[in-house]
């Protein structure tokens, strides 16, 4: 199990719509047919999830143990909930989305490696890749669907509390 404290508030990730971008669309807007392409800011004012792409995984790491070096890979998967928000363009009927929905699931894989100083202090790097369909329903009707891929990297220090220390690598 590993715990993690920011030092500067909290870290999450933010996905907001680029209201200019031309994308796929389907469907009827105020009852008028739209597609195969529009411009987000004709039919959104908002679209974002920037109270972040909360993501839950579940999942476990395989470790090897060289010496002081450990590498380490590791898979998680979990629901995502996402702090929807979504706002029609300005004119009738203007329905506001503004709320946490389980709406997909996310996947996540990570790489990394530990360098262990001593029988309970060590160092770690780590890369993760997660991966978040999205399915959340708006109000006053319709649905947005999208994927989200996020990359991280992670460095810290870490304390083994407790317990027996590693004891396969020798000190």
């Amino acid at each position: 199990m590993r715990g993690t404290y920011w030092f500067n508030n909290y870290h999450h990730a933010k996905v907001i719509a680029d209201q200019g971008a031309v994308v796929s669309v389907s469907g009827t807007r105020d009852g008028v047919p739209v597609g195969p392409k529009d411009r987000v800011g004709n039919t959104f004012e908002t679209m974002e999830f920037t109270d972040g792409l909360n993501e839950l995984f579940f999942g476990g790491q395989y470790r090897w143990i060289f010496a002081r070096w450990t590498p380490y890979v590791g898979f998680g998967a979990g629901p995502a909930f996402p702090h929807v928000e979504v706002r029609r363009a300005p004119g009738p009927p203007n329905p506001h989305t503004f709320e946490y929905q389980f709406d997909g699931v996310t996947v996540e894989g990570l790489v990394g490696v530990e360098y262990h100083f001593g029988p309970r202090f060590s160092v770690f790097g780590d890369y993760k890749l997660s991966f978040a369909t999205n399915d959340a329903d708006l109000v006053g009707g319709g649905s947005l669907e999208t994927d989200v891929w996020t990359k991280h990297v992670t460095f810290g220090v870490a304390y083994r509390f407790g317990g027996a220390p590693v004891a396969e690598a020798p000190y």
